[in-house]
């Protein structure tokens, strides 16, 4: 059931469309349709960063509304915060179920870090059954877009062998993008593994 608040910002939406479209003069329902779809998008922003504010000053029921009110109307950066709360259990309820989903919905928009998210609750079937597959997947994906955490994990899965074919080429190609940004643990890796492969290291 819609609270009053999600009510208030239902009808502000309307009021926001009705005013946009008086003063555009939008004469299609695809122009209207765009209209909302833009305002509802900037909405979801401002719900967000008020959500921020208000987990500052310690106003969580406030900053869980904002937040999930967000996060329908499909604000990656909500969607994604509350996967971290679900995950941490710090403001919510652990649920790892509800974390992963949070971090699926993310995910679908590019969110690097969320795309790292689901490649660890897959590798160690936390909230879904474990798939080192789609593991693969997903830290390729955040990895792709440059995080250094995804190349590092990724990383292992090459020198391993672990659902794809074995590959130090590969393994330290992907630590030393890590390393590059400054991630300790993948120079650490990849100097280890440059000791016991010093030809792959080489080339």
């Amino acid at each position: 059931m819609m609270g009053l608040n999600g009510m208030k910002q239902k009808m502000f939406l309307i009021l926001l469309v009705l005013i946009s479209v008086m003063q555009i003069g939008c004469s299609t329902y695809s122009d209207t349709m765009k209209v909302y779809e833009n305002i509802q998008k900037d909405n979801a922003k401002v719900l967000y960063d008020s959500a921020m504010i208000d987990l500052k000053i310690k106003k969580y029921d406030r900053a869980i509304e904002s937040l999930n009110a967000s996060a329908d109307a499909g604000y990656a950066p909500a969607q994604f915060s509350l996967g971290v709360m679900y995950s941490d259990g710090l403001v919510l309820k652990q649920d790892n179920k509800k974390a992963f989903n949070y971090f699926k919905l993310a995910a679908k928009q590019g969110n690097l870090v969320a795309q790292y998210n689901l490649g660890v609750m897959y590798q160690n079937g936390l909230g879904v059954e474990q798939n080192y597959k789609e593991a693969l997947k997903s830290y390729t994906l955040s990895a792709n877009g440059g995080y250094h955490e995804a190349q590092y994990n990724l990383s292992f899965f090459y020198k391993d062998g672990m659902v794809v074919k074995q590959d130090y080429k590969k393994a330290v190609e992907l630590l030393r993008l890590s390393a590059n940004q400054g991630y300790e643990k993948a120079q650490i890796a990849l100097d280890y593994l440059c000791s016991e492969k010093p030809k792959v290291c080489k080339l």
